[in-house]
């Protein structure tokens, strides 16, 4: 009898060691998906619903031009994707594309997701460009870009912009930090483009006699846009490591 009983927990003891998954209440091993294989509900990649494409004109043949493009998503499904964009540098031509993920879900928030995004689009040479986005020939838009009159990315000294506060229906407020002794805040030059861009520069000055000790301070400044202006505007915002702050802001022509 002791000897059929050792010969039963052996068995028993197999059968576990052989079948794990089965004693533990788990489906076999081969029953799950392989790694990789598509599901129903994989988000989808489709071109993204552009509205506005904004074309700042203040880049020179050594900066880091740019196109900021605004739209709004129809529902919450949809989320960013990836841009990618072709330069014809003969034919002075720049086609970006825009792209989103569209997630194939029953349950979709009813809401407009606005959204806005930054093409960097390189350093180019001078030149009068097209830009089109998404393949909207009719909505194209010119950049022009002008011969660098300096070596640098800038032919001014730019502070440096960390945020843009709108204070009121049209007054705004600039912050940023020097981080030099012998860096100062000048004052804020407005330059209003075509397309409705406003190309904001925040003028700074070097004193060349100063002691330069290193320490770090902040500045702001304010300034306030035209009363005639109506609709929506980019605010782009220069900076002093070559990049900007783009913002885009409506106007009510009954706001003064």
């Amino acid at each position: 009898m002791k000897k059929l009983l050792v010969s039963s927990t052996t068995l028993l003891l197999a059968m576990a060691i052989q079948s794990p998954a089965q004693n533990l209440g788990l489906a076999p091993f081969q029953s799950f998906a392989p790694m990789g294989a598509a599901r129903a509900d994989k988000p989808e990649l489709v071109l993204a619903p552009i509205q506005r494409t904004f074309v700042p004109q203040g880049f020179d043949d050594n900066d880091n031009a740019q196109v900021i493009v605004t739209g709004a998503y129809p529902n919450s499904c949809y989320h960013v994707g990836h841009t990618q964009y072709w330069i014809d540098r003969q034919a002075k031509k720049i086609d970006i594309e825009v792209t989103t993920y569209k997630t194939n879900n029953e349950f979709c928030l009813q809401v407009y997701v606005p959204f806005q995004q930054e093409i960097s689009v390189g350093v180019l040479d001078k030149g009068d460009y097209t830009v089109t986005v998404n393949q909207d020939n009719r909505n194209a838009r010119p950049m022009v870009v002008r011969d660098s009159p300096t070596v640098t990315p800038d032919s001014h000294i730019y502070a440096p912009v960390s945020q843009i506060i709108r204070t009121g229906p049209r007054e705004f407020m600039l912050r940023g930090t020097f981080h030099s002794s012998c860096l100062n805040m000048e004052s804020v030059k407005l330059n209003y483009e075509a397309g409705e861009v406003i190309a904001v520069l925040p003028m700074a000055t070097y004193d060349s006699n100063c002691f330069e000790t290193g320490q770090a301070h902040a500045w702001e400044s304010r300034f306030r846009v035209r009363n005639e202006l109506a609709g929506d505007f980019l605010m782009h915002v220069r900076s002093l490591n070559g990049d900007s702050l783009n913002t885009v802001q409506s106007f009510s022509p009954f706001d003064f």
